[in-house]
């Protein structure tokens, strides 16, 4: 982020009108990262907490316990000991909240009235800062959390995306198992819980979102007496990307499913490495999935899938390009060497028109600026894009999807698709052989 004379103790300000919306950014002494965004459609505001941390960032021994981790949060702390007191505050100023915990980044969110916004600001910081992982509780939140794991696991769509996943990461794949493996989960402590806390809960790893019905002066006057006494620790991880396989592999399940599913998975770019192709591909992935695409018309038109779909996941440590089908078995090999022959495609000029790019950045745009008509969706969404990335991708990001090129995406395909090292995972009724 450009770096613009200091103000108070802040390190860099930036004010003004960003993504439509009235926008301020500092950062405090202590390198905690702050984004006010105002938006006074309903007299309401909401805080978020989000940490560079999740999934990525786990051991072999600490995996899953991001997510255990999460839910302790909301278990009690030095001001408000007890669950008990803890919710009776909740319910005292009228809070929803949630946290989610994915690869890159875990999130804690409160909407609360805008009228208690000190008041939120203070509550927040609390749980944040001063966590008391009660054994007893932390007891009771792992069977929640094995609940939740077995809960997916008795999904066969479920089993087959994680099995497919597992396959392309091989030994690596803890990394990006977010719901874990059990033996870390139960074998958790609160000696872990707080080396965590140590490592990765600290202001230099964290930005604070706060959006909605705001004033910026009052708010950051707020933060900053409420939020400063957060101790600097010098502490930001980074990693090296998740390795994944070098060579194509095939993952054939058969479940109690009625039809058949297939799922391509393929290494997309990183921000940070290969930024600029992460506009790229978000640009790919819009052209495919709109209605009347070529992509649709070749899979799902010609009755080959009754439903086809492309993705690109943005991530730091290990972006994700995927393809998923439904259909019927008889459908599944004749589909698979029609994929193969589209990406060929894919890949050559004039394959993708000046009217598919046109059309895709132009419904881009009006999905970035829907997507900030709800405060608190707006900053949930905020939060995953400035953990993942940074604010100022984010600010910008606009700008670069409409640099994006005809030959920039037939570039994508060669690098990323093109005989390319992927995992090709099919799931078959069980009772369909071979």
């Amino acid at each position: 982020m450009k770096k613009l004379p200091m103000l108070g103790i802040a390190v860099g300000l930036w004010i003004g009108i960003a993504s439509g919306l009235p926008t301020r950014t500092f950062t405090l002494d202590n390198g905690l990262q702050v984004i006010l965004v105002q938006n006074r459609i309903a007299p309401l505001v909401t805080i978020v907490t989000a940490f560079h941390a999740g999934g990525t960032y786990e051991t072999p021994v600490s995996n899953g316990v991001f997510h255990l981790y999460e839910h302790m949060l909301f278990k009690g702390n030095k001001t408000y000991p007890t669950q008990l007191a803890y919710m009776k505050r909740l319910r005292e100023l009228g809070i929803v909240f949630n946290g989610s915990t994915s690869t890159e980044r875990v999130e804690y969110h409160y909407t609360l009235p805008s009228s208690l916004l000190n008041e939120g600001l203070e509550f927040m910081r609390d749980a944040i800062l001063y966590p008391l992982f009660d054994e007893k509780e932390l007891e009771n939140e792992k069977t929640v959390v094995l609940d939740e794991y077995h809960r997916d696991f008795s999904n066969p769509y479920y089993i087959f995306s994680h099995a497919v996943s597992e396959a392309f990461y091989g030994k690596y794949f803890y990394r990006k198992n977010v719901i874990g493996d059990t033996s870390a989960i139960r074998g958790a402590t609160r000696d872990l819980l707080l080396q965590i806390q140590r490592d990765f809960y600290n202001p230099e790893n964290c930005i604070l979102i706060v959006a909605g019905d705001l004033d910026f002066d009052q708010a950051e006057k707020a933060i900053r007496a409420l939020w400063s006494v957060w101790g600097k620790t010098g502490k930001r991880p980074e990693l090296p990307i998740v390795p994944h396989i070098q060579t194509t592999k095939e993952v054939i399940l058969h479940l109690p499913v009625q039809t058949a599913s297939i799922r391509y998975l393929y290494a997309g770019p990183n921000v940070g490495k290969q930024t600029e192709d992460t506009y790229v591909g978000d640009v790919l992935g819009t052209i495919m999935n709109m209605p009347g695409s070529r992509f649709l018309s070749v899979f799902v038109d010609s009755g080959l899938a009754s439903r086809a779909s492309f993705g690109y996941y943005t991530q730091r440590y290990g972006g994700e390009i995927s393809f998923s089908f439904e259909t019927s078995p008889e459908k599944v090999t004749p589909l698979r060497k029609r994929l193969d022959l589209f990406i060929k495609e894919m890949s050559q000029p004039g394959f993708f028109t000046e009217e598919d790019l046109e059309k895709a950045k132009q419904a881009m745009e009006i999905d970035y600026y829907k997507e900030q008509e709800t405060a608190s969706r707006y900053a949930i969404s905020l939060s995953f894009w400035v953990t993942i990335a940074d604010w100022e991708y984010y600010r910008t990001y606009l700008d670069h999807v409409r640099q994006v090129t005809l030959e920039d995406l037939q570039r994508f395909v060669k690098t990323y698709l093109l005989n390319q090292p992927h995992v090709e995972g099919v799931l078959l009724p069980e009772e369909v052989q071979g």
